[in-house]
């Protein structure tokens, strides 16, 4: 079923926080609050007209999507969950389509209040829920969408189907029809969290944070035709352990991300995963002083580094930004956060090209009802 809801920004709804330099390297460009909207769980995307656009999973409302410039300027909240058939909490962030639209979804609300998916009209501000999840089909989808060339639409469900484990879903381009590709199984994996990704060879790569050998999480793929998921790694959690980011694709065949914990220090790792072969590679453990729980998906710069966030640990306990070159075997911590300036990164970084990187936090600012901020980094 498909709703259209018409959303009018009105003037003095949006209160306006003037950006605030942080420390060397980072810089906030906006404090979010419950009203305006908090809890940033994905990275902003970078419009076509240069603008950045993203979802904020907490609001008086149930969540929304807001614009702002790279510069910190003109903040606005574009659109407002509202919760039942609409949907509320977009947890997984967005995706930009050649269209001009963004497309995402919700971990709730709809017919059935298992969560959607929908698309969102920038220009118009007009929100349509392309579909509503009924827990055969899915339920609960933390992770976004990513679009092929075609236009064709793909995610996961962290729940529901025939195992109540998770599915793998495509929303098909122009006609807008749904159809589940398939169901996670526990040994291929569950329970994914993580947007998927579409490979050199156009198949579908995702990880699970659940499921496999050790019920460690896995890395699995899919062909977009659906069928059998087939699995690709089982972690064992001294190489990994819920793998809670999606995967990035580099150069040659391989692929790029992090667990949540296990490795080396029980504190999560980054690995890169050779498709060809299919090798699995810890390329740093983490021990807490140069971060813990690296939940947000990698970023590469355009020199083929790796630059990604932790939620917790450094020296502040509020996570940090960090970099790995795969040329070098290299790890750096660059960005110590802290929890009452912008810590709490569990969204990764989204690559501006150059040296700027933009992402988001859970914490910062100092009013009452403070929920997170937006920031840019600089190498």
């Amino acid at each position: 079923m498909r709703q259209s809801i018409i959303v009018l920004v009105v003037a003095g709804s949006v209160a306006w926080i003037m950006p605030a330099a942080a420390r060397p390297g980072l810089t906030v460009l906006q404090y979010l609050t419950y009203q305006t909207g908090g809890g940033p769980e994905f990275p902003p995307i970078i419009g076509p007209d240069g603008v950045l656009y993203g979802t904020t999973y907490t609001e008086e409302n149930g969540g929304g999507i807001y614009s702002i410039d790279t510069s910190g300027k003109n903040f606005a909240v574009l659109y407002e969950f509202p919760g039942g058939l609409a949907g509320s909490s977009p947890f997984g962030g967005l995706t930009l389509g050649p269209d001009g639209m963004l497309y995402g979804t919700t971990l709730f609300g709809g017919t059935s209040g298992q969560g959607t998916v929908f698309q969102f009209a920038p220009a118009t501000q007009i929100a349509t829920i392309l579909h509503s999840f009924d827990v055969a089909d899915g339920s609960t989808p933390y992770a976004g969408v990513v679009q092929d060339a075609a236009g064709n639409l793909y995610g996961t469900t962290s729940a529901g189907g025939a195992n109540n484990l998770g599915t793998i879903y495509k929303i098909a381009a122009g006609t807008q029809a749904f159809s589940k590709l398939a169901d996670l199984d526990g040994k291929s994996g569950s329970a994914p969290y993580t947007p998927l990704l579409i490979g050199p060879d156009g198949l579908l790569y995702g990880t699970a944070t659940g499921g496999g050998t050790s019920n460690n999480g896995t890395i699995f793929r899919l062909s977009p035709q659906g069928g059998k998921i087939e699995l690709l790694h089982s972690f064992s959690g001294q190489d990994g352990d819920g793998p809670f980011s999606g995967l990035t694709a580099g150069k040659g065949g391989v692929l790029y991300g992090t667990t949540d914990v296990g490795g080396v220090n029980n504190k999560g790792v980054v690995f890169a995963f050779t498709i060809k072969g299919r090798k699995l590679t810890v390329l740093h453990s983490f021990d807490g002083t140069d971060g813990y729980f690296p939940q947000g998906r990698v970023a590469l710069d355009k020199a083929g580094r790796l630059l990604g966030t932790t939620f917790t640990g450094g020296a502040n306990n509020s996570g940090v930004i960090y970099r790995y070159d795969p040329r070098t075997s290299s790890f750096q911590v660059l960005q110590e956060l802290a929890y009452s300036t912008a810590g709490l990164p569990n969204a990764g970084l989204t690559y501006a090209g150059g040296k700027v990187f933009f992402g988001g936090t859970l914490s910062g600012g100092s009013e009452p009802n403070a929920s997170g901020a937006i920031i840019k980094f600089s190498e």
